[in-house]
């Protein structure tokens, strides 16, 4: 989809109420720090030449009332990517905004839904796309994705592009681990359709979004789809890929960069400063189980190659972070509201 497509406004005191945070933020916060130092990289690493191309098509799911949310991400980060494409299963949006309606099985324009939702849209993906693009990034609306860098980091890391020579599937994200299911009911019916280990198990977060090739996509769609939770109409969708993808034997790549830092991130730039309980507890299993370095916390943990963050959850939270990653863009953002 052409992001032209969407009918982007934005009222002047909104305009001028993200400019003002900007300001606030380049004033010594942390968070500016943090995407300052990315966007010093983004700026560093934008004539380095590319090993390997392959183009990128990075898609969404949203819901009704999130069209806001959308139209930031196609005004943002969208416009980097090669396809881009916002599925929705709301007709009533889609003219106005250019969503594409892809319908799924269960209750539709219901969180509980998400694995019905994004089972579909990966459908409709590979049927679609599949021979027009070699990357394909699944992540929600309220995640900011820095195509640059992950187009950088696609093209010239010598693990990626030595699995590519091999045309291995590759699944790539930040790691999780659901400790949240070790005990309980849900353990016993994960238990029983799954027949995951689940000590060892871990899955690429869907809240970063998680990244596929061609061949992992492939694998998805024409072997584990038909036959499997395809009748399930519930919301981890990130958890049951994980799982879909464990039995196949293919496990998350591993996406920190070369000292250990992180590309994927599940929480907002803010939120990685001050470490809410679930990043702490995913720390703490990262570092027992992956030895991971543990003391990597807060800046020390985000790589200057970060690919996205989660849990921005306006669309003033997306304008802030893309006008500080591209500062370029800011005055002409800012004139808007003379």
């Amino acid at each position: 989809m052409n992001q032209a497509e969407f009918n982007v406004t934005l009222e002047s005191h909104v305009v001028s109420e993200i400019c003002d945070s900007i300001d606030a933020d380049s004033r010594g916060s942390g968070e500016g720090e943090l995407l300052q130092m990315i966007s010093e990289h983004i700026k560093s690493s934008a004539h380095a030449p590319s090993r390997r191309g392959g183009e990128i098509f990075c898609a969404i799911y949203t819901y009704p009332g999130h069209a806001n949310n959308t139209q930031a991400i196609a005004r943002t980060w969208a416009k980097k990517c090669d396809g881009f494409m916002a599925a929705t299963t709301s007709i009533g949006i889609v003219e106005s905004t250019g969503h594409i309606h892809i319908p799924h099985i269960g209750t539709e324009g219901s969180y509980n839904s998400i694995w019905q939702k994004v089972r579909s849209m990966l459908a409709y993906l590979h049927d679609n796309f599949f021979d027009d693009y070699e990357w394909f990034h699944i992540n929600g609306d309220d995640t900011y994705l820095i195509v640059d860098n992950l187009r950088n980091y696609l093209s010239n890391d010598e693990r990626i592009l030595s699995e590519l020579d091999k045309c291995k599937p590759l699944y790539i994200g930040g790691w999780m681990q659901p400790y949240w299911l070790l005990s309980g009911r849900k353990k016993k019916w994960l238990d029983d359709i799954g027949g995951i280990p689940w000590k060892d198990f871990y899955y690429a977060g869907g809240g970063s979004g998680y990244t596929l090739n061609r061949a992992a996509l492939a694998v998805l769609v024409n072997e584990i789809f038909p036959a499997y939770l395809s009748d399930v109409d519930l919301s981890p969708e990130d958890l049951f890929i994980g799982m879909s993808f464990w039995k196949h034997s293919i496990k998350p790549f591993d996406s920190r960069d070369h000292t250990g830092r992180e590309r994927y991130h599940h929480f907002s730039p803010k939120e990685l400063l001050d470490p809410p309980s679930l990043l702490q507890k995913q720390r703490a299993w990262q570092a027992s189980v992956h030895k991971y370095n543990s003391s990597k916390i807060g800046l020390d943990s985000v790589s200057p190659s970060s690919v996205a963050f989660h849990q921005l959850k306006s669309p003033e939270d997306m304008y802030r972070v893309h006008l500080q990653l591209y500062d370029h863009e800011r005055k002409e953002f800012c004139r808007q509201d003379d």
